[in-house]
């Protein structure tokens, strides 16, 4: 019985922080990628 509830945790709590880390990856490479790639370049493929 305590599978059955913990199994929903772990993957919750997994999920959530992998999401968290891929808030905090994409939050911190935004200037970068801002910096590096202006629109402009990408709309002249």
């Amino acid at each position: 019985m305590r599978t059955a509830l913990i199994a929903p945790g772990v993957a919750v709590t997994l999920f959530g922080g992998v999401a968290l880390g891929a808030a905090l990856v994409s939050a911190a490479t935004m200037p970068l990628t801002r910096g590096r790639i202006r629109p402009g370049d990408l709309r002249e493929e």
